[in-house]
């Protein structure tokens, strides 16, 4: 949710815009939010996150039960559900959020 603020404001063409973005930046006033540092956080966990998917599974005997369980409600009449799949495509729509939000800022102060 704050990403999408955060995309509105740098998009907000009227002069309220361009003093909204100034509060994203960090050093702009004693109550700015430094977005840079927060957009870095969210990038190193999309990393993180794309690490884990990557690398071995992980749980034990309580996530399989679970994720059969969640596998089972949501897949009924549908077929099985690919978690994997649905984690990698929720990671790889923030990492797109993250990087618009980048852009768009750029374009803003250019």
């Amino acid at each position: 949710a704050a990403l999408n603020i955060a995309r509105l404001v740098a998009l907000a063409t009227s002069p309220a815009g361009a003093f909204l973005r100034a509060g994203l930046r960090r050093g702009a006033s004693p109550g700015a939010v430094d977005l840079d540092a927060l957009l870095a956080g969210v990038s190193q966990q999309i990393d993180f996150e794309l690490k884990l998917l990557d690398g071995p599974p992980s749980g034990g005997l309580g996530a399989e039960l679970a994720a059969k369980a969640i596998g089972e409600a949501l897949g009924k009449g549908e077929g099985p559900v690919d978690f994997e799949a649905m984690k990698r495509d929720r990671i790889t729509m923030v990492a797109h959020l993250v990087a618009r939000v980048r852009e768009v800022l750029v374009a803003a102060e250019g």
